[in-house]
């Protein structure tokens, strides 16, 4: 007897407890330094805009400049990259690009005043399938705005938003996915303690047909989809900003000097080899832990006390005696090929 095991929806493994991964990142920045984010790698702004314009419909701006001033990097490891949102009216232009006397979508001039400045950073270049994790502290207030998200040509992730309406208590976030087919299944709140108060982790397993979000490192959302409808499907670029929101009305008039601090963003991917089917597995010890076309897997394989996470593109098969003893967790995920 044989069994086959497809697992389309299950829930993914962390860099830390999952072999599949890559133990080096493709992008490791810890944001210990006194010196801002490498140049090379970020840009200091959103897409060459120092603030984001929300068009549309009932088209609207943010209500903060962004500024590398305020970015202050630290050596200190309990505090890392901080982002600084000031009530302090200064003139800007949205797109540093574009003349300050053209007109933008919302009717307004490019350069304008705006109420508040505060800061961004977003990865110069973009960035494919991969887990994905970053610690971070948020400020409490009405109005503010922090986000850890990934974004390209109307697609988007989500890892970690606050909406203005939610910062004055910081009890729950936002896990976003937004693939090319809009879903009431896109925004989900995802309720936690006071965020307020310490570094927690926020991460995701990106994947062609699947994301999985992480709060602390424990799974709390999966998203499926095909094609790109609500999965994205191409590579984006990585922003963490703290913004100021417009639909928040009114703001507290002392809504200044507040905080978003950043510190061990990574990006890991998986050791893949989808063309080759694998291997029959007799030792998980010395087994290379790639994600293979398929996988077999001999009589009773697995040890007492191991944690073996598989995937495969296409299927895992499992003779009919292999057995998972008490003490030990065995996982088998189906990660489509790319």
């Amino acid at each position: 007897m044989v069994i086959f095991i497809n697992i389309t929806d299950g829930i993914g493994q962390i860099p830390t407890t999952d072999k599949n991964w890559n133990t080096t990142p493709v992008l490791n920045q810890s944001f210990f330094s006194n010196s801002l984010p490498d140049p090379t790698i970020w840009n200091y702004d959103v897409y060459g805009a120092n603030t984001l314009l929300h068009c549309g419909a009932n088209p609207i701006c943010e209500l903060q400049l962004y500024r590398y001033q305020n970015l202050f990097p630290s050596s200190d490891t309990t505090k890392g990259l901080t982002m600084k949102e000031l009530n302090n009216p200064m003139s800007g232009k949205i797109f540093g690009y574009s003349p300050p006397d053209s007109t933008v979508c919302d009717g307004g001039k490019n350069y304008r005043n705006f109420n508040y400045i505060s800061g961004s950073i977003t990865t110069k270049i973009p960035y494919s399938y991969g887990y994905y994790q970053a610690d971070i502290w948020v400020p409490k207030g009405k109005g503010l705005w922090p986000a850890f998200w990934l974004h390209a040509y109307g697609q988007e992730i989500d890892i970690l938003e606050i909406p203005g309406a939610y910062s004055e208590e910081t009890l729950k976030y936002q896990a976003n996915v937004y693939g090319l087919t809009p879903s009431p299944e896109d925004s989900k709140d995802i309720n936690t303690g006071d965020l307020s108060t310490g570094f927690h982790n926020f991460a995701i397993e990106w994947t062609p047909e699947r994301v999985v979000f992480y709060f602390d490192k424990k799974p709390v959302r999966s998203v499926s989809g095909t094609g790109g409808s609500h999965v994205p499907n191409i590579p984006m670029k990585v922003m963490f900003n703290l913004a100021v929101s417009p639909w928040v009305i009114p703001l507290p008039p002392n809504l200044t000097n507040n905080d978003l601090k950043i510190k061990n963003f990574k990006i890991y991917q998986l050791k893949t080899a989808f063309i080759t089917p694998a291997p029959t597995i007799d030792n998980f010890n010395t087994y290379d832990y790639k994600v293979y076309l398929n996988y077999n897997i001999a009589n009773k394989a697995l040890l007492s006390g191991y944690n073996v996470t598989l995937r495969a593109a296409t299927y895992i098969r499992i003779d009919s005696s292999f057995e998972v003893p008490e003490d030990a967790e065995f996982n088998a995920i189906i990660t489509k090929s790319w």
